[in-house]
């Protein structure tokens, strides 16, 4: 069975609001408490304007399931800026958010310190991977029961609960067709003798 897949990178999106004073609407992915607070009771936390700017960019309102990745660089900015579109998302549209990304293992690694966010999590979403969840997230939307599914995290009983992860689909990158002009600065021609004497 194959699925349609669209992806939306919302980095694009975010030279708008990169600059004083807009920068200063990226405060609020700040202060965990407000993050949580909103995510336990709907508090506003004052950055729906951007969110609803970055809903517009993508097609959530055409798509059957939304997944959105908490990025991979142990940011708190990546983590809750997720949460808070997945939790808009979902306020908007109804449909249910799958969120993945290595910033949740990153939780789950001090899922202790985190237990009051992963709380707020699973009160808002029932569905999180850890891993590989190219496999896993077909699995779910063909309708296999989600605490069978490799990488899957959920509370059992008060406890956070992590299945084994799935082995890796994408191995290594296809770079063949990739227009790899934009990156050559990354290199230099020749390599000069810098040696001091």
């Amino acid at each position: 069975m194959g699925h349609t897949v669209n992806s939306t990178d919302l980095n694009i999106c975010m030279h708008s609001f990169a600059n004083p004073p807009n920068a200063l609407q990226w405060l609020p992915l700040f202060n965990k408490d407000l993050i949580i607070e909103h995510l336990n009771s709907g508090i506003s936390t004052g950055m729906e304007e951007i969110l609803d700017y970055f809903i517009q960019q993508t097609d959530v309102a055409q798509s059957d399931y939304i997944g959105i990745s908490t990025g991979t660089n142990m940011s708190f900015f990546e983590i809750h800026l997720a949460l808070l579109l997945g939790q808009r998302i979902k306020d908007q549209t109804g449909k249910s958010i799958i969120f993945g990304g290595a910033n949740l293992d990153f939780l789950w690694q001090f899922r202790d310190v985190f237990q009051e966010l992963w709380e707020a999590i699973f009160k808002n979403s029932q569905y999180i991977f850890i891993g590989p969840g190219e496999r896993s997230f077909a699995k779910l939307i063909e309708g296999y029961p989600y605490r069978e599914l490799p990488g899957a995290v959920y509370f059992d009983n008060g406890v956070i609960v992590r299945n084994f992860e799935d082995a890796p689909t994408l191995i290594g990158p296809d770079f063949q067709g990739l227009n790899l002009s934009p990156y050559n600065l990354c290199f230099r021609d020749g390599v000069e003798n810098t040696e001091k004497t």
